[in-house]
């Protein structure tokens, strides 16, 4: 049989308060990063469906010159 010290089965001054307002900031933390989550994720779909319609040759152009920017730039 345990025995539990009357500090740990007493309830304290405002410990309800203070459990629910701890699971109410949670609860707004998790439905705030879902909905981070979310926007991300559409805007990773936006921007591989832009990928794809993307010219090649345009982007090979682009590519080229930062590779040659970045060789200019390091001596």
């Amino acid at each position: 049989m345990l025995v539990l010290p009357s500090n740990l089965s007493r309830k304290v001054a405002g410990e309800e308060n203070t459990i629910e307002e701890f699971y109410k900031r949670e609860i707004k933390r998790v439905e705030y990063f879902q909905h981070r989550f979310a926007i991300r994720d559409e805007e990773s779909r936006k921007k591989k469906t832009d990928q794809d319609t993307e010219d090649p040759e345009e982007n090979k152009e682009v590519k080229t010159q930062f590779y040659k920017f970045n060789n200019n730039s390091l001596g």
